[in-house]
């Protein structure tokens, strides 16, 4: 998230890996000022060119917000389907009213295609069927950068939606899981690379309405 222009990393544990049976994306040593501590080792480790001393290291570790990630914040067993949809929800609900106006989400793939997968609107669906139902049921690719266009409503009563789905910064893939015995698939969507320039502008062309109620005449934030 960015507050008064500078960049902070506040952990929240409502964005962890779904947990399977077996999985161990979601299993952690650390918590609370401990992540801190291990994220400046693996740092020194990462660029020994630099002294453990180095400016940078500290400064990157000021940036990070232990949030509520405080005790043992992962799941210790297969996490069942009610409980992730509780979390997903207090996730959503945390998003919608958060003061920052820009924030990025960093998480794992499994979880954002619950999360994607079960948003995406009728208008959507009706509008990209392809693209919705691969979102339903392949991953991100590592360390692919997404942007979505969400619909929160006007209240709580009305349930979140998602209006668009972009890949930025390079061209958009996503990993299907493989077959037994064979290899991880992957599809190349006819998404192309994409600036948040071009995104931002194309997002204002086709919901015009909408990002004035959101942006105002000139394009500014309402708050």
């Amino acid at each position: 998230r960015v507050v008064n222009g500078e960049v902070r990393i506040t952990l929240y544990s409502d964005v962890r890996e779904k947990r399977n049976f077996g999985g161990r994306d979601t299993t952690s040593k650390s918590s609370g000022i401990e992540i801190v501590d291990r994220v400046r080792r693996k740092l020194i480790k990462l660029y020994p060119e630099y002294n453990k001393s180095h400016q940078r290291f500290e400064r990157f570790a000021k940036m990070i917000d232990i949030g509520d990630a405080t005790d043992t914040w992962w799941n210790t067993e297969a996490e069942p389907k009610k409980k992730l949809a509780e979390r997903m929800q207090r996730l959503l609900l945390h998003l919608r009213y958060s003061p920052e106006e820009t924030m990025i989400l960093v998480g794992h793939s499994h979880f954002f295609r619950i999360l994607i997968g079960s948003l995406c609107s009728e208008q959507f669906k009706s509008k990209d069927p392809k693209l919705t139902k691969s979102l339903q049921m392949a991953k991100l690719d590592h360390c692919a950068v997404a942007a979505t266009l969400c619909d929160f409503g006007d209240d709580d009563t009305k349930e979140v939606k998602i209006e668009d789905f972009r890949f930025l910064f390079k061209r958009g893939k996503l990993l299907f899981d493989k077959p037994k015995g064979g290899k991880e698939s992957e599809e190349k969507t006819r998404l192309k690379k994409v600036s948040w320039e071009d995104f931002y502008s194309a997002i204002l062309k086709e919901h015009a309405d909408d990002a004035k109620l959101i942006y105002g005449e000139q394009g500014e934030r309402k708050l």
